[in-house]
This record gives C-alpha cells, sequence and structure tokens, in this order.
C-alpha cells in the first residue's frame, strides 16, 4: 500500500486468515455431508411434484452456499498475497489507493470508488440489454 500508515494491516491480515480457516471448514464440511442431504433423501421415498420441488429447493441453496464461500475463499486468498506482495490497498484498475474506511469495511476490495462504480455501471449497462 503506498499511503495512510493508519490502516493495520496486521490486524487485517489476522481477521482474513481466520475467516479463510473458518471458510475452509466450513468447505470441507459441505463437501463431507453424508447421503442424508442426497436428493433422493430430502425427497423421500414417496415422490411427488412437492417433495421434488423441495429437494430441489434445499439442494440449489446448499450449491449456491458452498459458491459462495468457494468465492470468498478464493478473495480472501488473493488478497493475502497481495499482502505479502505489499501491494495491498492499491486499486488492481488505475493503482491509486483505495480508502481505508473501504477496506475496513471490505477488506478484499480490489478498486478505489471510483474504478469500482466504472466497473459497476459498466455491469449495469450490460446486464440491462435483454437477451434473446
Amino acid at each position: 500500500m503506498k499511503s495512510d500508515a493508519t490502516l493495520d494491516i496486521q490486524n487485517i491480515k489476522k481477521q482474513l486468515v481466520a475467516r479463510r480457516d473458518m471458510l475452509r471448514a466450513q468447505l470441507h464440511k459441505d463437501l463431507q455431508t453424508d447421503d442424508r442431504t442426497s436428493h433422493a433423501s430430502l425427497s423421500g421415498s414417496v415422490r411427488d411434484r412437492g417433495d421434488e420441488s423441495v429437494a430441489d429447493l434445499i439442494s440449489d441453496l446448499n450449491i449456491a452456499a458452498t459458491d459462495r464461500h468457494s468465492e470468498e475463499l478464493t478473495a480472501i486468498e488473493e488478497t493475502l498475497a497481495r499482502i505479502r506482495n505489499q501491494d495491498y490497498g492499491d486499486c488492481t484498475s488505475c493503482g491509486e489507493p483505495i480508502p481505508p474506511s473501504r477496506l475496513l469495511a471490505q477488506p478484499t476490495a480490489l478498486y478505489c470508488l471510483d474504478c469500482q462504480a466504472h466497473k459497476e455501471n459498466t455491469q449495469d449497462e450490460r446486464d440491462s440489454t435483454p437477451s434473446l
């Protein structure tokens, strides 16, 4: 990070490592679940459309939670690498410092406020175009 010595990077690193370890344990647990949560078990032996719909929903929610945990774990690993490389706190787009208040609120932030706003506006424009 090029500026602002008031940001306690070691404390942020400690929090990120703790969160990383928790996510790893949770992902391990999610991937090691037994057959009690399988689709067939969730819907039971008497299958009707309602049972199968509930089973599909629960399976989808479990997959979505695992995906979120995996994405967060990846972001944390990348952030810890930036800390090791001593470029933590610099916008990955323009290179300017990310405000400490933003890093405290979102330690894995990649962009300064201007670049984040630009990225979101560009994304919104793409998403608003109907696809056929």
